[in-house]
């Protein structure tokens, strides 16, 4: 909680003040004045007493002749401290923390003064001590002014080099320092110049048109082409038609002689025939099963044979038993 600064200061009855009130400036140090006696000393230990807990109480913290005495600080992290001083003690309230006391240990720290390190030490030391009490950081400004420095330095070798560079080079004494102003000779070239461009440009609007006109000419001749093409289909189509139209007429007059001829002919009786033909397939039918008949007779015949040959080799075999 480092930064931590006081808003606004009210002692009452503390040690010789009897009231002070003090808003201190949001930057910068404020400086508690005044002569002997009158309490500067008191301010300062009124604030220690409020932040520091019970070791920063002075032993007599009340002012003479009074039976209560009081300080208030506000601070920028937002806590208010109160503390009460009675003849029967201290008491301290911190609003805006429920820790106490343990929350103002964090960084009552950073409002005491260690006078005597302060007066042991250097200049740059006690610069520093002040420095950090009121809040400011000079370093931005250390770091700004080591860069400006070195630029300095950086643009003074320039300098030098450009002084040297150019003291090495030759002087015209004749030409002098002033530069000719030739306005009028500028003026007829901008004219020149703009006439040049508006040339260019009909130039380069001729050889668009010209583009155009030799595409046009190729598109034409690849029309004429086609239309070329297209006549000579046509033809060939219209003596295709004709050489079809004759074939037409020639198979028509082959169909009308075709028709009389139909026309005259005259079909022969077949009921007969057809009679006679399923007569036959009704004679060849039973005639077909007396074959199948005697196929298997034959079969039967066959097998009657085979059957004696195989009860011949069965006899034989039993006389051989026998003998």
């Amino acid at each position: 909680m480092s930064g931590v600064k006081i808003i606004s200061l009210e002692v009452e009855n503390v040690k010789r003040v009897q009231a002070v009130s003090l808003a201190p400036a949001e930057n910068g140090l404020t400086i508690i004045g005044g002569d002997n006696g009158q309490g500067k000393s008191s301010v300062l230990d009124a604030i220690m007493s409020a932040l520091g807990g019970e070791s920063k109480l002075p032993s007599k913290p009340l002012r003479d002749g009074a039976q209560k005495g009081e300080v208030s600080l506000a601070l920028s992290n937002g806590l208010t401290v109160h503390r009460t001083f009675t003849p029967r003690g201290s008491y301290l309230k911190v609003s805006g923390n429920a820790g106490g006391q343990s929350v103002l240990n964090e960084f009552v720290n950073a409002f005491a003064l260690d006078l005597s390190t302060f007066l042991q030490a250097g200049d740059r030391e006690r610069a520093r001590i002040l420095l950090n009490l009121v809040g400011l950081d000079l370093k931005p400004l250390e770091e700004s002014y080591k860069k400006l420095y070195a630029d300095r330095e950086a643009i003074g070798r320039l300098a030098t080099r450009a002084r040297q560079h150019a003291e090495a080079m030759p002087f015209d004494e004749a030409a002098g320092l002033d530069l000719l102003t030739p306005s009028e000779i500028m003026d007829e070239l901008q004219r020149k110049l703009a006439v040049n461009a508006h040339n260019e440009n009909l130039r380069n609007e001729a050889a668009r048109v010209a583009q155009e006109a030799e595409a046009a000419e190729a598109r034409m001749k690849a029309r004429l082409k086609r239309i070329d093409e297209l006549t000579a289909a046509l033809e060939e189509a219209e003596a295709e038609g004709k050489a079809e139209g004759q074939r037409l007429a020639a198979a028509r007059r082959c169909l009308v002689v075709a028709q009389s001829k139909a026309e005259s002919l005259q079909d022969e009786n077949v009921s007969a025939l057809k009679s006679k033909l399923a007569e036959i397939d009704a004679a060849n039918a039973r005639v077909r099963k007396n074959l199948e008949r005697e196929k298997a007779l034959a079969e039967a015949e066959g097998h009657k044979a085979e059957y004696a040959g195989l009860t011949a080799q069965m006899d034989d075999i039993k006389r051989e038993q026998a003998a």
